[in-house]
C-alpha cells in the first residue's frame, strides 16, 4: 500500500492531506476519515489512516486549515467547512463507495466529526476517540486556574505546527459547537465512542453523557489507560489487539456498507 500526497480546497484554502488505497481494488470501497484533534501529530495520523486502510476501506488524513501545510489560519468554527470538503474530495475518487463513508475524530477532531455527521448525511458512521462532549463543563475547566495555565501554555509549545492567534479565545468560543447538542442527529447513523478511563486532558465523564445523550444505533467502549495523544500506541498501533484502531475497524463491519 503506497500513501498517495492529496490535496483540495476548502472555500479559498488549500488543505493537504495522505491517501490509502488497500491493493487490488476490484470496486469501490467503503471509506474513512481521520480527524486529528488541534494540532494532532502528523506522523501519527497517517499512522492511524494507514491502519484503518488496511482494514479494508480506503483512508484519508489530512489537516485542518492553517496546520502545518494546509493554506489559511487555524480557525475553529471553519473545521466543519473543512471536513465537508474532505467528503466532496473523496466521492471523487474512483476507489471510493461515495454511499460508504464514515468518520473518525480524535479529541477536538471527534467534536467536528460528531457536529459535521449531525450536518451532512453523507456521513454514514461515526467514530470518535478520547473526545470532549460536554462544552458547559469544558468551559468551566477553561475558567479554572488549571486551565487558563493549560490555555497559555499548551498553544505555545505547538507553536511551529500551526498558524492563527488567539487560540484559547477561539476554543472558549467553541460552545457554540457543543456536541451534546448535535448528537441525537446523527441518529439513524451508527456512533461509537471509545474512551480512555483516567485519561488525563479530557475526563471519560464527556464519553458517557455523550453516550447518554445520543440515540441509537450506539456502542460506548472505555479502555484502561490515561494518555491522550493519538501518538500512544492505544490509538496509533494497528497490531494492539486492545487497541483503538481494531476496535474501530471490528465495529464497522458490521455497520458500514461493505
Amino acid at each position: 500500500m503506497t500513501p498517495e500526497r492529496v490535496s483540495f480546497n476548502s472555500g479559498k484554502y488549500r488543505l493537504f492531506g495522505t491517501f490509502f488505497v488497500p491493493e487490488s481494488v476490484k470496486k469501490p470501497l467503503p471509506s474513512l476519515v481521520y480527524c486529528s484533534g488541534f494540532p494532532g501529530d502528523w506522523d501519527s495520523a497517517v499512522k492511524i489512516a494507514e491502519g484503518l486502510s488496511n482494514g479494508g476501506y480506503c483512508a484519508l488524513a489530512f489537516d485542518f486549515r492553517g496546520i502545518r501545510e494546509s493554506e489559511g489560519e487555524v480557525d475553529f468554527a471553519s473545521q466543519i467547512d473543512d471536513l465537508k470538503a474532505a467528503l466532496t474530495y473523496l466521492e471523487t475518487r474512483p476507489e471510493v463507495n461515495k454511499d460508504s463513508i464514515g468518520v473518525v475524530g480524535h479529541c477536538m477532531g471527534g467534536q467536528v466529526a460528531l457536529v459535521t455527521a449531525a450536518k451532512d448525511p453523507r456521513v454514514k458512521a461515526v467514530v470518535v476517540w478520547d473526545t470532549p462532549g460536554n462544552y458547559k463543563r469544558s468551559l468551566r475547566r477553561m475558567r479554572s486556574l488549571r486551565g487558563r495555565i493549560f490555555f497559555m501554555i499548551y498553544p505555545w509549545s505547538k507553536r511551529s505546527q500551526y498558524r492563527g492567534k488567539d487560540i484559547a479565545d477561539q476554543s472558549r468560543g467553541l460552545g457554540k459547537m457543543d456536541p451534546m447538542d448535535y448528537v441525537k442527529q446523527i441518529s439513524p447513523r451508527p456512533l461509537l465512542i471509545i474512551h480512555r478511563r483516567w485519561d488525563r486532558v479530557v475526563s471519560a465523564r464527556h464519553a458517557h453523557e455523550l453516550y447518554e445523550q445520543a440515540e441509537e444505533p450506539k456502542k460506548i467502549v472505555i479502555a484502561k489507560g490515561r494518555s491522550h495523544t493519538d501518538s500512544d500506541s492505544f490509538y496509533s498501533s494497528a497490531e494492539r489487539g486492545d487497541g483503538a484502531i481494531k476496535t474501530t475497524l471490528d465495529w464497522l463491519g458490521s455497520v458500514l456498507r461493505q
